[in-house]
């Protein structure tokens, strides 16, 4: 009986109960939730070890290291929910994700495309993306819509409010037709 586990990476961890004592004592008939109450542990971490689904899950090659990291040379896993193809560890991960500048490109937070900078619309208050939206001008389009369409009664009760003021207000100005 070993209560210790060999990481892949040489370390010992303890274990907080004997696997082989709780797969016999589940295959006897005990639940996994009578199990984890005994030895202080979640459900989750008996059904690993006892169940043979459980047993799947935790071999599968989602949890098995990949390789190093490209960018940093860090572990990384095979099928990292961090990245979309390429081996980077999380933080280098975080660190791509997090930028959406380059010289003259700028990356649409929608679509996640990489486009120039003409394809956003002017904001003047955005100082770190030179002054541009973060979304492209297609995706804006189709937000725009979007909301439009869910929030039909707001968006006209707005529009009519806009127009009634613009009318007051043009009719509170003295006549330019007369000059």
């Amino acid at each position: 009986m070993s209560l210790t586990t060999v990481g892949k990476n040489g370390r010992v961890y303890p274990r907080k109960f004997d696997h082989e004592e709780a797969r016999a004592r589940y295959a006897a008939g005990e639940s996994s939730a009578a199990l984890a109450r005994e030895y202080g542990v979640t459900t989750t971490a008996v059904w690993t070890v006892v169940a043979e689904k459980g047993a799947k899950w935790r071999d599968s090659t989602r949890f098995k290291g990949a390789g190093r990291c490209e960018r940093c040379g860090a572990p990384t896993n095979a099928l990292s929910r961090y990245t979309s193809g390429s081996l980077l560890c999380k933080s280098c991960a975080y660190d791509d994700a997090a930028t959406s500048v380059r010289p003259g490109e700028l990356r649409c937070i929608i679509c996640r495309e990489w486009k120039p900078d003409e394809d956003f619309p002017h904001r003047h208050v955005d100082l770190r993306r030179r002054g541009r939206h973060e979304a492209c001008r297609r995706c804006n389009t189709v937000l725009r819509r979007e909301h439009r369409r869910r929030n039909r009664a707001a968006v006209n009760a707005y529009d009519r409010a806009y127009r009634a003021r613009r009318r007051a207000e043009q009719a509170a100005e003295p006549g330019e037709g007369a000059k």
